[in-house]
């Protein structure tokens, strides 16, 4: 966790193993836990929510995804959904960026 410099923005950042198998964009079930407890905390903020969704540097091709940068986004997008769906997020407050391994 990091708090921007001028206090105003908190990063929360999830190394992208611990929430996706390799290749994959949707989350682990191991990981759905974890998922629903910071969704009830940013829920419960009711602030914007930008989620940045990465990848590793190993190329990707295939039937699902063409790059890693469809990976990232389609990783992000999940996310959004899921605090949409499962947690009740206002999709208002939900934003969603894909950075491949570039970020």
């Amino acid at each position: 966790m990091d708090v921007s410099a001028d206090g105003t923005q908190l990063f929360v950042r999830f190394a992208d193993s611990l929430l996706f198998a390799p290749g994959s964009a949707v989350v682990t079930p191991d990981a759905l836990e974890l998922m629903d407890k910071v969704g009830s905390l940013i829920l419960e903020a009711a602030k914007p929510v930008r989620v940045e969704g990465h990848t590793d540097n190993v190329p990707i091709r295939n039937a699902q995804f063409q790059s890693n940068w469809q990976l990232s986004t389609a990783r992000a997008s999940y996310v959004i959904e899921y605090l949409i769906d499962k947690i009740g997020m206002p999709p208002e407050l939900l934003s969603a960026s894909g950075y491949s391994e570039y970020q």
